[in-house]
């Protein structure tokens, strides 16, 4: 994605560049890019699972499914912070999901 100031961005980019604190053209939008990611940010260490989190517009079905395999990934993995990391990150989508009003939802129904 090339965009500078002579070549602006297209409406379908700007929702994946609305970071927190940066405004959106549609209250969606903006829902969209707070929505949290699945993938813990900031640990140290090297990965070793090929864990790939739903996208933000998946159901919430998909999330807890999600949510469970990191619950299994700590019960193996006992002690490492990698996974607990996971599990954080699941679970906070779904809080996040979980304290927005329902005529809000984005994402595909379960």
């Amino acid at each position: 994605m090339n965009i500078t100031l002579s070549n602006p961005p297209s409406r379908a980019q700007r929702c994946f560049l609305t970071i927190e604190g940066v405004p959106a053209s549609t209250p969606q939008e903006s829902l969209y890019a707070q929505h949290p990611s699945g993938t813990p940010t900031g640990v140290p260490g090297q990965q070793k699972w090929l864990i790939t989190d739903p996208t933000r517009d998946a159901p919430t079905s998909r999330w807890l499914s999600y949510r469970e395999t990191c619950v299994r990934l700590v019960e193996r993995n006992p002690g490492n912070p990698l996974a607990a990391a996971y599990l954080e990150a699941a679970e906070r989508v779904l809080t996040w999901r979980a304290a927005l009003p329902e005529h809000l939802h984005f994402w595909r129904e379960d």
